[in-house]
């Protein structure tokens, strides 16, 4: 049976409704085509999204937690995710979620949101090694702990409370912007140069392009040009040049 237009336009909404669901918040199904802007921004959601799958804690028969992954097929999302967390190593990555799954519970119960936003930060760092994995994870404990803070600043009762709530703030402020210099230098430790300039005593270094105006040159003088200023020249008596007048020498000798 040839199905009908209206059974493939239905077909092809709840194909799209189920994808949604899968990317985000569910919203209604757009009335109209997306422009050239709208169309990148989906894709390169998308296709972010698609790099790495989600995970859920679930209560286990047991009284522990079960880990799910959201993927068809559980070991190439298990793969997945090892690869955004940069490492191979089954250990570190369980006890990773283990410890975020601890700093994300809300009256011991695993705040979902909260664990998907530190992993979150963790793969948008796309580590390269377990030590920038475990940076990551610090970045984003300290972040979660700095919002909370300033949740604190804005509810306190008291002017007491305010301050050391403001005092917490900064010092959580001041590690944020610590740990990510330190991630930079650590990613950026084997790509240093260092350059040796001999600077000589009383010298100046200068660091940069350096332009220097063209002096000009002075005029050659020409052979004509040296023939007339030595033909203006006067030649002087002898006595002149001994510093005496002509008259006074000649009345001495009369």
């Amino acid at each position: 049976m040839t199905p009908t237009k209206s059974t493939s336009t239905q077909t092809a909404q709840k194909a799209r409704a189920s994808k949604s669901k899968s990317y985000g918040p569910t919203f209604p199904l757009p009335t109209r085509e997306p422009t050239a802007q709208e169309a990148a921004a989906i894709k390169e959601f998308v296709g972010r999204h698609q790099e790495t799958p989600k995970i859920s804690l679930t209560p286990s028969v047991n009284g522990g937690k079960d880990l799910t992954i959201h993927h068809d097929e559980q070991w190439f999302g298990y793969a997945l995710l090892a690869d955004a967390l940069g490492t191979a190593d089954n250990d570190f990555m369980t006890g990773l979620i283990a410890q975020l799954s601890q700093l994300s519970c809300v009256d011991s119960e695993v705040n979902q949101p909260t664990l998907d936003f530190m992993l979150s930060v963790i793969k948008d760092n796309r580590p390269r090694d377990q030590l920038e994995t475990m940076m990551g994870a610090q970045m984003a404990a300290v972040h979660v702990a700095c919002m909370a803070a300033a949740r604190r600043v804005l509810t306190c009762p008291g002017s007491l409370e305010q301050a050391d709530a403001e005092r917490g703030l900064s010092k959580l402020a001041r590690t944020f912007a610590g740990q990510m210099e330190a991630l930079k230098r650590y990613r950026t430790a084997g790509t240093q140069t260092v350059q040796n300039i001999s600077v000589a005593d009383r010298a100046q270094a200068i660091v940069g392009n350096v332009t220097q105006a063209a002096t000009e040159a002075p005029p050659l003088k020409s052979p004509s040009s040296e023939k007339t200023s030595s033909s203006n020249v006067i030649p002087l008596p002898a006595d002149a040049k001994k510093g005496r007048a002509p008259r006074a020498a000649a009345a001495r000798r009369a």
